[in-house]
């Protein structure tokens, strides 16, 4: 792989595995093992105790298989694809925690960022696989 295209390989899979951060939530949930920053898909959604914990569980888990996956030695491609596979179950579980009322403006936002997810992934394939026409 040349110098070029190792950076830009790193780069999408960076920008792809970095957590969106809108802002601090509550920094003593940092140290409890809990994502320090809440997720998009939940800024001013008002969660019970329980539901916040059980999707600071999840994204967790989900973090610690995502963390592995970057760590694999498969091809960018193969490591972006199990990566949004990772992201698709992740956000199906945490909208099993979430309300009937609470469900429609999760899907709202979780369509969006799965937009962004693959708009990122088709700028970043494109710049690692350039165009084969002459």
């Amino acid at each position: 792989m040349t110098r070029l295209a190792f950076i830009v390989a790193a780069s999408l899979v960076t920008a792809i595995l970095s957590p969106r951060v809108v802002h601090a939530q509550d920094p003593a949930r940092a140290v409890a093992g809990a994502t320090a920053f809440p997720s998009p898909l939940f800024v001013d959604m008002q969660l019970t105790a329980a539901q916040q914990a059980s999707i600071d569980r999840i994204r967790q888990r989900y973090r610690l298989l995502q963390d592995e996956i970057n760590r694999d030695t498969a091809s960018v491609e193969v490591r972006t694809t199990m990566f949004l596979a990772s992201r698709v179950r992740q956000r199906a579980e945490m909208r099993m925690v979430l309300t009937e009322a609470q469900r429609p403006v999760f899907d709202k936002r979780a369509a969006e960022q799965k937009a962004e997810d693959e708009e990122i992934v088709r700028q970043g394939l494109a710049m690692i696989r350039p165009s084969r026409r002459p």
